[in-house]
Parts: structure tokens; C-alpha cells; sequence
């Protein structure tokens, strides 16, 4: 075994946290001691994928439903971890691996759960950082639109950090608080979830000063059961609230009430109807929305009036901390499209690849934008299957299909089981040809190729949407690959 230790872990004064705080937050005791050498205690980073380990990293195993992340620990340690949280049961099956990491100067904590341990040290860290207003953002759709659109118009007066990516989950949001650093004056995180008592465990984390609920759909139904439960467990985003912390909440929703109900602190309903000072809103198709904050003419350039609902919490959050409308329509006009949410590929063809994920709400939403929009030629809209839906999927999916059979397409492609399946029930039937994919496997999707080669002509207008399992952009490529055999240039 070849051991890695860094000299970079000696000054104690770059730790993320001291050892004697950790080892309080996460309730672990240092193992085998009586061979740990004198050393200084830190770490600079924390990851728990062995492959993300840099030198001075803090490596936290998890256990997961296929794999344990123990069987990482020598590989992390040889990639120059210094201090590794480990399940205390693990010891049976890891004690020798242990105390030879040990003497080899790592610093390995026995710890009872090292998810909570993870979150525990997490919020440790945060509370570091007194002055730091914390947004928190949740939703069952449009989380990291609104978090980038957050950051953006707020990033114009203040220092900002926020979430990287969608790192939203039980274990993202703890890795991405451990970014925060003292330049930082606001923090903008998402705060995701897959499971009850998740949204719970990470407001313990971030501790939240203000909170937006994005919207309350239809997202994970089959793993909560019901909406209202859906909309008590995102409410838990203000369940630390004092009385000088800010909800944002969406006052068309139809939870609005609810979600504001006995909730301490300034309620801030935002939308078309309830955000200040917007006027004069104009859709403009895939072009965004134009109107006017304080007079001022604005282009907000992301498609959709749910894009612009998203935006509408960015005004209301902007306004709220003090920022003029100047700074607010700057933060707006700087945003660019996100990898699969509402993103505009043109040249030959036109395509929107909004599939990075999808529910109901979000698919009607995505019919509705391409119904309005104009096109020259044909409009083929490629839909695949909503997951995570349980016991509602058919329903949901039938609702799909017969709102799709009333759009403007003049193709539909169906991918994914649960879409054939509900399309094969749909007594509302049109002229509009139906091309089902119940197997979604690469090579299903590449046989795709020949029928779209011979329907695919210029400025024809493509849509792509589906859950992210459902990688519904391999079209895109497929779409690209004809384009240039016609002669044509996708910009992808």
C-alpha cells in the first residue's frame, strides 16, 4: 500500500474546521489513537468521491444502496486525503487499513452515520459565518433557473456564492457550503429533494435568513405520495425562521396560502400578478419576455412565462435587499440558458432541449412556449417518459398525451415506456402522426435516425423534453447528424 501525505495539511490555520469543532459537530472520536502521530489537524476541501480527492482533502464514505464508499478510503488516502470520516460499524472489516492510515499521518474519525456526520460538519461550518445571509430555494420545478437568476441580480451589489450546478441534494448542499468563504456577503443555495425529511435536514445545514419556494408540482409524487404532502415537505424551508428572516412565495400557486401560513418573518408574495414596480409584459416567444421594472425597458431574454415567473422571484428578492432597479434589470439581461433547461440550438432546424428533467407542470409548460412560437416549416415535438411519478404516472402521462394531440406539432415522437403506454389509451385521437419508442436503449434512439431523415426539412422546429434518465438529448445529435447531411449546420 503507498501512502500519500501531504506536507500542504501542516498549518493548521487553512483547516475548513479545527479538529476540535469537527469532532464535536459530527459527534466522532478520533480511532486508535495511541498511534496517531503528532501532527497538525486540517483539511482544505471536502469531497466524498474518492476520485474528486486532492491533497489536504477531508474524504467522507458514504453508504449507498449499491456500493459502500469504505471501499474507497485506501484509494482517497493514497490521493493525499488527510482526515476521513468513517462509520464506526465499518471497523470490523477496515480496523488494520485504519491504523496503518493512521500512522501514516491521516487523521481517520469513527463516526455513527457519516451522511449526518456530513451535514453535522457542514452546518458547523456555516456557523462560522455569522454575517452571511443565507437564501435558501426550493421547488418541485425551476430551483436552479431561479438560483442563478437570484445570483446573478444580487451579484451586482453584493459578494455571492451559491450552489454550483444542482448540487441540491442531502449530500450537494453540504459540499457546496464548504465553498463559503469570509469575502462572501450572501450565499444562494438550492435545496433539493428525493424522500420526507430531506428539505428538514437541510435547512438544519444552511439555516436559512430567507427562502423561495419556486413552485408546488408534481416532481417526485411517487415517492411522496400526494401534493399537499409535496408542499409540507418544501414548507420545511422555513422551519428555523425568526422573525427578521424573508419567504418568498409564489402567489399564483395554488399552495400560496398554505406555504405562508404561521411562517415567522416578512412574507413576500412574487409573480406576474404580486412582484412590484413590473409592467407592460410582453411574450415574445422563443426570443423571452419584454416589459418594464420602473419604467426602465427590460429584455429578459429565457423563453416562457415560467422562466419569467422565475424571474419574477429575482426582482422581488433584489428588491427586498436593497438593490435598485438598474442593478436588477442588469443581473436579468447578463443570464444565458443552462444545459437542457429551455436551451435555443438553431441553424438548420430550430431546437429547444429543455430535458434536463421534467413533471407535468413542466412539460405543459414547454407544449404551451412551442405552441406559441412561430416556424416556417414543420414543428416535431419529441416527449419522453416523466419519472419518479409512482402510482400517478399513467394519469399524469395520459394528461401529456392528449394535451400534445391538441398542440400545434404537426409530428410527435414518444420515448419511454410509460408515454406509449398512455398514448395507447387516448381516445382523443388526431391526424397528427404518432412514432412510439417504448424502449429508449441507445440503439432504439439511433434507429430513430432514418424515420427523421426522412421527415427532417430546414427551419422545421424541433422540441426535446423529458425526464434527465431519459438523456433525451442524444436526438439533438441525431437532429445534427442529418442536418449536415442535408447540407445544413445545427450550432450545437
Amino acid at each position: 500500500m503507498k501512502l500519500f501525505v501531504s506536507k500542504s495539511r501542516i498549518n493548521n490555520n487553512m483547516s475548513l474546521l479545527s479538529k476540535k469543532v469537527l469532532l464535536e459537530a459530527v459527534k466522532g472520536e478520533e480511532l486508535f489513537t495511541n498511534l496517531q502521530l503528532n501532527k497538525h489537524f486540517s483539511f482544505s476541501m471536502v469531497t466524498t468521491d474518492s476520485r474528486k480527492v486532492q491533497s489536504g482533502c477531508m474524504f467522507v464514505p458514504l453508504i449507498g444502496e449499491f456500493q459502500d464508499g469504505h471501499t474507497y478510503v485506501e484509494s482517497a488516502c493514497n490521493s493525499g486525503s488527510s482526515v476521513v470520516l468513517v462509520c464506526k460499524s465499518s471497523l470490523t472489516e477496515y480496523s488494520d487499513l485504519y491504523k496503518k492510515l493512521i500512522s501514516a499521518g491521516v487523521y481517520i474519525i469513527g463516526v455513527d452515520d457519516t451522511l449526518h456526520a456530513l451535514q453535522s460538519a457542514a452546518a458547523a461550518y456555516v456557523r462560522q459565518f455569522p454575517n452571511l445571509i443565507k437564501i435558501g430555494i426550493t421547488g418541485s420545478s425551476g430551483k436552479t433557473t431561479t438560483k442563478e437568476l437570484v445570483s446573478s441580480v444580487l451579484s451586482q451589489q453584493y459578494s455571492v456564492i451559491a450552489t454550483e450546478g444542482n448540487l441540491n441534494s442531502e449530500t450537494g448542499l453540504p459540499l457546496s457550503v464548504f465553498n463559503i468563504k469570509k469575502q462572501h456577503e450572501i450565499g444562494v443555495f438550492e435545496m433539493g429533494m428525493n424522500r420526507v425529511g430531506e428539505i428538514s435536514e437541510l435547512a438544519d445545514v444552511l439555516f436559512p435568513n430567507a427562502g423561495i419556494i419556486t413552485n408546488i408540482g408534481t416532481s417526485h409524487i411517487g415517492i411522496l405520495g400526494t401534493k399537499d404532502a409535496i408542499a409540507q415537505e418544501k414548507k420545511k424551508i422555513f422551519k428555523n425562521f425568526s422573525q427578521d428572516c424573508a419567504a418568498f412565495i409564489p402567489c399564483n400557486d395554488s399552495y400560496a396560502n398554505y406555504l405562508a401560513k404561521d411562517v415567522p418573518g416578512k412574507i413576500v408574495f412574487y409573480g406576474i400578478n404580486s412582484t412590484q414596480k413590473i409592467s407592460h409584459i410582453t411574450k415574445q416567444g422563443l426570443k423571452g419576455t419584454s416589459f418594464c421594472l420602473d419604467d426602465i425597458k427590460v429584455h429578459f431574454p429565457l423563453p416562457g412565462l415560467y422562466n419569467f415567473h422565475d424571474a419574477c422571484a429575482a426582482i422581488s428578492v433584489g428588491q427586498y435587499f436593497g438593490l435598485t432597479a438598474q442593478q436588477i434589470v442588469r443581473g436579468l439581461e447578463q443570464i444565458k440558458p443552462l444545459f437542457g433547461r429551455s436551451q435555443i440550438i438553431d441553424g438548420y432546424v430550430t431546437v429547444i432541449q429543455d430535458c434536463y428533467n421534467a413533471n407535468q407542470e413542466s412539460m405543459l409548460n414547454s407544449i404551451e412556449l412551442c405552441d406559441e412560437s412561430s416556424c416556417t416549416n414543420k414543428k416535431i415535438y419529441i416527449l419522453g417518459d416523466m419519472l419518479e411519478l409512482g402510482e400517478n404516472s399513467f394519469q399524469l402521462h395520459t394528461q401529456v398525451c392528449k394535451r400534445v394531440l391538441k398542440s400545434t406539432a404537426n409530428v410527435v415522437i414518444l420515448v419511454g415506456k410509460e408515454m406509449c403506454k398512455a398514448y395507447k389509451t387516448v381516445s382523443e385521437k388526431s391526424d397528427v402522426p404518432v412514432y412510439c419508442i417504448p424502449d429508449f436503449s441507445d440503439n432504439a434512439i439511433k434507429n430513430v435516425k432514418d424515420y427523421l431523415s426522412d421527415i427532417l426539412d430546414e427551419n422545421d422546429f424541433f422540441l426535446l423534453k423529458g425526464s434527465r434518465g431519459m438523456r433525451i438529448e442524444r436526438f439533438t445529435n441525431i437532429i445534427a447528424s442529418i442536418c449536415q447531411e442535408q447540407g445544413g449546420v445545427l450550432n450545437v
